[in-house]
């Protein structure tokens, strides 16, 4: 086969189609189909983008075959690919002509060779989301309808078109960058290397419409309910969001679940994500949006209380994210009671507490570790039980071994103290951990409320006797059980909690060292006539007013009683008074204050004999 006289140039944005049907017409052949029949192969082979139709085609127009092979749109089933990439054939429009009327009149003004081989049809012209041209600012027309016989055929399909094509919109087109850089992307123009160009094109083709539209109109927008130039509004919408990235695209999807979480419903992706889960999930199974489902899936697990149970383009296996709900769902709570719960332990705020239930979300481990330990924790009656110990043992308890609440109280919420099971179990294995020998029922090992009260001490120090080692006789009764099955020995508590002797004598030592009445003492004492002080009883712990020795020494030294002058000199009261009152021997202190009368001895000594004469 010879190769043709005449050929047309093959623009970088024209379709492989539309140089074939020019082709033909530059050659006086009235339809591409007739054309290629008389070359020896089909027009339907161009069409569905056959390698053998396109090398027969190259070499009768002395082209490169493998450059016409790489523009071609290769049939594959129900989808086309376009160099490495490849689209749906339900986003294609190529039964029935699209075209601008002005670049087709540019087409005709600037081109050569016949008339009807100069306009030439734009690869981007086919693809359904492409509605206007940016060059004319105006929107494509499109026509009807096609017949069957010129269906693909660019020439003939724009010549049957002409009268019956109507504009997409009779307005003038809003700018669109979205359309500017599909056009540059089929074209193959350089473009900078960014996260949209990374997509494959069928994503791109969609997704930007579909997030613009769900910005604008809303979640669950309907398609058909759009006009062509709130189509191309919200493309560009979509377009600005991912074209800055995929951060940008996924702040729309937090944006969307914000939304979602704000209102009520099952929570899944089509709560979350509206129309794009919808047609992602239901509508297409299209491998080329999975980097788009996992970016969605894994946003919303990030970001939302969702996971096992869920489904998410499938059953979704982990959690990030526990709501209260999601918590109340799994531990059977009421929560309102889990809110209560949360506030106290502070893992939620005074205004988060006031939020719905599934709105309030907390780190999914965080949640799991607080739920175990609450839906097995003890209020302080079951820690009393658990333990076997009655309520007055409970704060001695406490200060010993550190124990904390898991839950405190709180006044704001109404919420009792929680204890941790795990801990104060950990409490009761220590304690009979203890044991040094075995119980053997003798007198002297008893138990801890016997023992704290024979001794005088505080459950304090018993247990901090105890939980510190110090006790080397420490018993276990099987009979009994907790804390209560404990005992200790009598006599070691006691030698290890009595206090160090103060050095004082009690009043009762002091009133018959200086052989007066214990009110006498008082006076003396109130009178500041004898020194006293405060002090803590070694064995009673109970705080006791207590003279040194040797101010008791040194008042006796100093003073003596008239009873002790009647005791030694066997002599009447009367007597003795009077003798001394002769010598001119006077009270020390005024009889009245005290109530007892008594002498400076360096003033009595030698007033007085044993028979009663003075000297």
């Amino acid at each position: 086969m010879s190769t043709l006289a005449i050929t047309v140039p093959f623009h970088e944005d024209e379709t492989l189609t539309s140089l074939c049907s020019r082709t033909a017409a530059a050659n006086g052949i009235t339809t591409a189909r007739e054309f290629c029949t008389h070359m020896g192969f089909r027009f339907q082979h161009i069409v569905d983008g056959r390698p053998p139709a396109i090398n027969e085609f190259a070499y009768i127009t002395t082209r490169n075959a493998e450059y016409l092979r790489s523009r071609s749109l290769v049939k594959n089933g129900a989808r086309f690919r376009i160099g490495r990439e490849d689209v749906s054939k339900f986003d294609l429009v190529r039964s029935r002509a699209r075209f601008c009327p002005k670049c087709l009149e540019d087409d005709l003004n600037g081109g050569s060779g016949p008339e009807a081989s100069r306009g030439y049809g734009r690869l981007a012209w086919i693809f359904s989301c492409v509605r206007t041209c940016q060059k004319h600012n105006q929107f494509l027309h499109e026509a009807t309808r096609a017949r069957t016989a010129v269906m693909n055929d660019f020439v003939m399909m724009v010549q049957e078109a002409t009268a019956d094509a109507s504009p997409l919109s009779q307005d003038a087109a809003p700018p669109s960058m979205f359309e500017r850089y599909l056009e540059d992307r089929l074209a193959k123009r350089e473009r900078s290397e960014t996260w949209l160009n990374s997509l494959p094109l069928q994503v791109v083709l969609r997704v930007p419409e579909i997030v613009g539209s769900m910005i604008i109109h809303g979640h669950e927008f309907k398609y058909g309910a759009l006009s062509v130039r709130q189509s191309v509004e919200a493309s560009e919408e979509g377009f600005r969001v991912m074209a800055q990235g995929e951060a940008s695209f996924v702040d729309f999807l937090k944006a969307m679940q914000k939304k979602a979480l704000a209102g009520s419903g099952d929570l899944g992706g089509s709560l979350l994500y509206g129309r794009l889960y919808d047609i992602l999930a239901h509508a297409t199974k299209d491998p080329n949006y999975d980097s788009i489902r996992k970016i969605m899936r894994e946003t919303a697990i990030d970001n939302t209380p969702i996971g096992p149970g869920n489904a998410i383009f499938g059953p979704v296996d982990r959690r990030k994210l526990h709501s209260v709900t999601s918590a109340t769902n799994i531990s059977g709570m009421h929560f309102l009671r889990l809110k209560k719960l949360l506030r106290a332990k502070g893992l939620i705020g005074a205004a988060e507490f006031d939020l719905s239930p599934h709105r309030i979300m907390i780190e999914a481990q965080v949640m799991e570790d607080f739920l175990a330990v609450v839906t097995t924790g003890l209020a302080v009656n079951e820690c009393y039980d658990l333990l076997s110990i009655p309520r007055q043992q409970w704060q001695p308890l406490l200060r010993v071994t550190g124990l904390e609440p898991f839950i405190p109280a709180n006044e704001e919420t109404k919420v009792w103290p929680i204890f941790g099971r795990k801990s104060v179990q950990a409490v009761l294995d220590k304690a009979l951990s203890m044991e040094t020998i075995p119980y053997d029922g003798s007198e002297d090992l008893q138990d801890i409320k016997t023992v704290r009260k024979r001794t005088l001490c505080k459950f304090e120090e018993i247990y901090g006797l105890l939980l510190s080692g110090k006790l080397k006789k420490v018993a276990v009764d099987v009979r009994d059980r907790g804390l209560a099955s404990l005992r200790v020995s009598l006599e070691e508590v006691r030698d290890l909690v009595q206090l160090d002797n103060h050095g004082g004598m009690s009043l009762r030592q002091a009133e018959r060292a200086l052989g007066t009445a214990y009110g006498v003492l008082q006076r003396l004492i109130n009178n500041c006539h004898i020194r006293s002080r405060r002090a803590i009883n070694p064995v009673n712990r109970c705080t006791q007013t207590v003279i040194d020795p040797s101010d008791v020494e040194e008042f006796n030294c100093t003073f003596v009683g008239l009873n002790s002058l009647v005791m030694q000199h066997r002599r009447a009261h009367a007597t003795i008074r009077n003798i001394l009152g002769d010598a001119g021997v006077t009270p020390a202190f005024p009889p009245d204050e005290l109530g007892c009368t008594f002498y400076r001895r360096d003033e009595v000594e030698g007033k007085l004999t044993p028979k009663g004469h003075t000297n």
